[in-house]
């Protein structure tokens, strides 16, 4: 069998995104990435393998060098997935664990962190209110995205692929422009104390990330209402559902708690 693997052009386009599935939350990345940057974008570019003439697996390419995977198939073809990536400068490779496992013996020097994706399709109801001197906003200037740097970098379970996905400040405002929102919980004073994201954002989803709590108010629930506003703000949009990827047990256990629901295991390659 011969695979062909092609940069995808407008004239891929509905074929495309009938393989990834739109409603999908596996591909929620290139769907998020074509809704803000679309088809011909040099920041995300979509390639297509083709076995036979028909898809037979896909990547993404987001600044060249954050790599997402997805093929329908589980068996699909290892070695044309391989020999595409090999010379490639790729930080992270990411996607289903039991489709990139299979890609680490080509990526030398990298180990694989496995986590769960989990998905949210309503609302959270809260039952308690913020701790006195505490208010939640949107994070909206520059000096409000160091601090979300400040606080991120700080989480040890962040350490792994923090250098791999950080990004410059003007992004954060990029992306806030595209759609994306940026939540946090401020003291009186205002210090960053927590904090949930949205990436990928779509007309169907988007990823949450960045959730954390400074680890000097930790039990208090303040990421859990970040991650409850966040939600109201995406679903009032019209958003499907939300999805999110966790490693940390104690981190399940605040995103169940809010409603998430694991679907299986995603991983990432760095």
């Amino acid at each position: 069998m011969e695979t062909m693997i092609t940069l995808a052009g407008k004239e891929d386009e509905e074929e495309l995104f009938q393989y990834l599935g739109k409603d999908n939350p596996w591909t929620v990345f290139f769907y998020g990435d074509y809704h803000t940057f679309g088809i011909d974008s040099k920041i995300a570019k979509f390639y297509i393998a083709r076995t036979n003439g028909e898809i037979s697996f896909v990547y993404l390419f987001y600044r060249n060098t954050l790599v997402s995977f997805y093929s329908q198939d589980e068996d699909y073809p290892l070695g044309a997935a391989e020999a595409f990536l090999s010379g490639k400068k790729v930080s992270v490779l990411s996607g289903k664990e039991s489709l990139v496992s299979r890609l680490l013996p080509v990526l030398p020097g990298k180990s694989l962190q496995s986590c769960y994706l989990a998905v949210l399709e309503s609302t959270p109801a809260m039952d308690r209110n913020l701790p006195s001197g505490m208010s939640l906003r949107e994070l909206a200037t520059e000096e409000d995205f160091r601090k979300l740097d400040k606080l991120v970098d700080s989480i040890e379970e962040f350490a792994a692929s923090r250098e791999a996905s950080r990004k410059p400040y003007s992004q954060y405002l990029v992306e806030k422009k595209g759609g994306c929102h940026f939540l946090g919980v401020f003291s009186d004073d205002g210090r960053l104390l927590a904090t949930a994201s949205s990436s990928a954002d779509n007309d169907v989803s988007a990823m949450v990330v960045s959730v954390c709590t400074d680890k000097d108010f930790r039990g208090k629930g303040l990421a859990t209402f970040a991650i409850r506003k966040l939600a109201e703000i995406e679903f009032s949009s019209g958003k499907k559902y939300l999805a999110l990827f966790y490693d940390n047990p104690e981190a399940g256990k605040i995103y169940r708690k809010a409603g998430f629901l694991e679907i299986g295991k995603y991983a990432m390659i760095h």
